[in-house]
């Protein structure tokens, strides 16, 4: 929850009709674009040397939103357009490479530590899509990272 409000928070230009915790696997096309802040994995272990739980978790951020706002008649040309807009609500970057702190790189980058037991790990996995969704057509980015909670 800590991560949906940060990006709630970053989204000063209110870019995202919606943020939602889990997949909205069948939404209302009013609702594009939107987030999704999806828990994926959690491994928990003993740490036999420092005696406490350290539990690691596999979140995945969702950006959707709609293409078919962008096909008209040269198809090649809005996809790529489409595409490029994600590309900057992922992670657009200022002149020396560092992301802006709207996007949900910049975000997440941005916010490291999110209490005083939990850290997102600073790997990221971008991934950008395209697919088909109730007849039309709609834009994906994915970033995939990992959080660790470490309780004593």
């Amino acid at each position: 929850m800590a991560i949906r409000t940060l990006i709630n928070a970053g989204d000063t230009g209110n870019v995202y009709k919606k943020i939602f915790y889990g997949e909205n696997k069948v939404p209302n096309s009013s609702i594009f674009p939107f987030v999704e802040v999806i828990p994926a994995n959690t491994l928990v272990e003993n740490k036999t040397t420092c005696g406490g739980i350290e539990s690691t978790f596999d979140i995945i951020i969702n950006i959707k939103d709609t293409l078919k706002s962008h096909i008209t008649t040269n198809t090649d040309k809005e996809i790529l357009s489409a595409m490029r807009d994600m590309v900057k609500k992922m992670e657009e970057r200022d002149s020396d490479g560092t992301p802006l702190s709207t996007t949900i790189l910049g975000i997440l980058s941005g916010n490291l530590k999110l209490s005083s037991s939990v850290n997102i790990n600073g790997d990221w996995n971008i991934v950008y899509d395209e697919t088909e969704f109730n007849g039309s057509w709609i834009t994906i980015g994915s970033i995939t990272f990992t959080a660790t909670l470490l309780t004593p």
